[in-house]
């Protein structure tokens, strides 16, 4: 019996070096940048094109980087509570944000954006590139392009296409300033 001791330890202290890995927490601002980054890249190479084949296809893959945006930004606010205010109140805004023209949710959340001041985020203290502004505009971005692509629906303005690359290249940007 004491021989088996050593044998249990050991598979023990075997597993937990397989399980606790796993375990460990992620950190609060993580966020599925890998994925994110592709599903955006898929769609700049499409704005690129000039043409978007399926507008349905486009919308859902940007439906699904947002989603992790703002999956990521709630895990984030979880760990910075200081920022809940301003990640509810855009969280809150983007189905309505989306259906918006683009120039519209430019002046409420883009770079100057009035909601900013409104929820005491301030632009000063988180400059372009911190954790904080990097996931609004993680968000911000893909929400510009989801109401561009209305507009383009709507127009078959290739500009639109333009400045909807412009934005998700910012996105990706923003992105790689998460890993």
């Amino acid at each position: 019996m004491i021989l088996e001791l050593p044998r249990r330890t050991a598979l023990a202290v075997a597993l937990a070096n397989l399980i606790l890995p796993a375990l460990r927490p992620v950190p609060a601002h993580a966020m599925e940048v890998a994925e994110y980054k592709k599903l955006l890249e898929t769609t700049v190479k499409e704005a690129v094109s000039g043409s978007i084949g399926n507008p349905d296809a486009t919308a859902a893959r940007l439906e699904q980087a947002l989603k992790l945006a703002i999956d990521g930004a709630k895990a984030y606010v979880a760990k910075e509570p200081a920022h809940t205010r301003v990640f509810d109140a855009l969280i809150g805004s983007i189905e309505s944000l989306k259906s918006k023209k683009a120039d519209d949710v430019e002046a409420e959340w883009g770079e100057d954006g009035r909601q900013f001041a409104a929820h005491g985020f301030d632009l000063k203290k988180n400059d372009q590139f911190s954790t904080a502004k990097s996931h609004v505009d993680v968000i911000v971005h893909p929400t510009l392009a989801i109401a561009l692509l209305n507009e383009f629906r709507k127009s078959k303005d290739a500009a639109l296409l333009d400045r909807m690359k412009a934005e998700l290249v910012e996105a990706v940007e923003h992105a790689d300033h998460l890993k």
